[in-house]
């Protein structure tokens, strides 16, 4: 897999637990869901989760029209979850709903320049 692009994603704190459940399934690997461990702050003292990633080209054009059309972020984590954590519960509709209204994405590349981007200041690790 060649990593070509870089994404960067921010959203408010309290959407941390959701992000972190969608992330699992977009990991080629299990170190999904520690992501968005970092956060980030803008000039209004808002708190952002945070995550920055190289990924495919591939991966980064799908970004948009998964943030447009939750359903289909939706189905694509059912598929995953069924495939990989049968076990586990995976995120709603309506969580998928809130994640996707929540986000800010930069194609930067590096998570700094992301953040800069989306006007965050990254804070130091929690």
């Amino acid at each position: 897999m060649i990593y070509d692009a870089y994404v960067t994603i921010a959203l408010p704190a309290p959407l941390t637990e959701t992000a972190k459940q969608l992330s699992r399934s977009f990991d080629p690997d299990q170190g999904g869901y520690l992501a968005f461990e970092r956060t980030a702050t803008d000039a209004s003292g808002t708190v952002y989760a945070v995550y920055g990633t190289p990924c495919t080209s591939t991966f980064a054009a799908q970004i948009a029209y998964l943030q447009a059309t939750p359903a289909a972020l939706l189905t694509a984590v059912e598929a995953d979850y069924a495939e990989r954590w049968p076990d586990m519960t995976p995120p709603t509709l309506a969580d998928c709903e809130a994640f996707c209204a929540g986000i800010m994405v930069s194609y930067a590349y590096g998570m700094l320049a992301g953040l800069d981007e989306m006007g965050l200041t990254l804070n130091g690790e929690r």
